[in-house]
């Protein structure tokens, strides 16, 4: 179930470069569709530079692109906030905010279905390894911050297009509880 004030965060190792082209690292998608973005990360042609897309009602293409370069070989926790009805988007790694955006429009209101898949099937994925995904409401705190998981989850390389699951209403998560998605075998 998509939520319109969420906290997503996941462990990322970029291993190696890849171009001309953008390449994909996650994409969540309510309609299946490169056009919309819940939210979608990128790396830049030939960099490890991140482009973190997040849709509104009124601009698909709204997001926030962290000036920094991630390093090579190493682990880092990129967590994605979108707070509020009128959509502030936030991106920290490692706990400390890189990026922040006031989107057009309002947050996209919540939908029965959300795919999500690292790598998405309209780019070529990115050299990465991603680990620790977490995706759940966000509730407003003094500090909001994302603590990386201290367990060695395991690791999933970057390949074409796997659809990680869906979540729906009939497996419905409380709210401030992680979601988990299992794998699917819908295509």
């Amino acid at each position: 179930n998509y939520i319109p004030e969420f906290r997503l965060s996941f462990e990322l190792k970029l291993t190696g470069l890849r171009g001309p082209d953008y390449t994909n690292i996650m994409h969540m998608t309510a309609r299946d569709s490169q056009l919309e973005s819940r939210p979608a990360v990128w790396t830049y042609p030939n960099s490890t530079q991140l482009h973190i897309r997040m849709s509104t009602e009124q601009d698909p293409g709204g997001g926030c692109d962290p000036p920094q370069e991630l390093p090579l070989n190493q682990w880092t926790n990129v967590s994605i906030l979108l707070i509020g009805r009128g959509a502030v988007l936030v991106v920290r790694y490692d706990d400390k905010i890189v990026c922040t955006n006031d989107l057009i429009g309002d947050a996209i209101p919540s939908e029965e279905t959300v795919r999500v898949y690292f790598s998405d099937p309209w780019f070529d994925p990115a050299s990465a390894e991603v680990r620790s995904f977490e995706y759940q409401e966000y509730v407003p705190t003094p500090d909001p911050t994302v603590t990386p998981t201290t367990s060695e989850p395991s690791i999933s390389p970057m390949t074409r297009a796997p659809l990680l699951g869906t979540h729906s209403p009939e497996t419905s998560i409380p709210s401030r509880t992680p979601a988990t998605c299992s794998p699917s075998m819908n295509p």
